[in-house]
């Protein structure tokens, strides 16, 4: 058994969907900094799971996300890499409108699916760097309406690089 705790650089890729005309979206804060927590257990030398909490707070939306892994690592050498499974639940919260509109819903939930790869480099028999990179396939849809407009917003992924430390029970 095993827990880390992780940093997170995360991007959130959005995009513009139009019913009818065309909304101005500003600027939406597309890169942050957030935290992680994982609990893991390795069923072998080579097989891992872990249930994850994470939460990311950026200008306009805040997610929290929860989730389980499923990965294989490479143990033969002294760097080991591992490639891994992801499928959680995704809640967004719109914190700040991109535009002015009304916004029908401004919590979203989705469920996801991604998948990750990483390196965890041993520093004694108990602890371990980690860098994680994972690609999340999110689907939050925010409807808007404005004056001139019915339009979406669609954050389609998320993309985290983690650093973290993980502690061997």
């Amino acid at each position: 058994m095993f827990i880390t705790a992780n940093a997170i650089n995360s991007t959130l890729s959005y995009s513009k969907n139009n019913i009818v005309g065309s909304v101005d979206i500003t600027a939406i804060d597309t890169k942050k900094i957030g935290m992680g927590l994982e609990i893991g257990y390795k069923y072998n030398k080579n097989y891992f799971t872990t249930l994850n909490y994470q939460e990311l707070n950026f200008v306009d939306t805040s997610f929290v996300d929860y989730f389980i892994t499923m990965n294989y690592q490479f143990n033969n050498i002294r760097y080991k890499p591992f490639i891994g499974a992801i499928v959680g639940r995704s809640n967004m919260k719109w914190d700040k409108y991109p535009i002015v509109a009304t916004i029908i819903d401004d919590k979203v939930s989705d469920t996801f699916a991604g998948l990750q790869a990483g390196v965890e480099h041993p520093i004694n028999k108990k602890v371990s760097f980690m860098i994680t990179y994972q690609h999340l396939e999110i689907d939050h849809i925010t409807y808007l309406n404005t004056p001139s407009a019915k339009s979406k917003i669609i954050n389609d992924n998320l993309k985290n690089l983690l650093l973290g430390i993980r502690y061997l029970f």
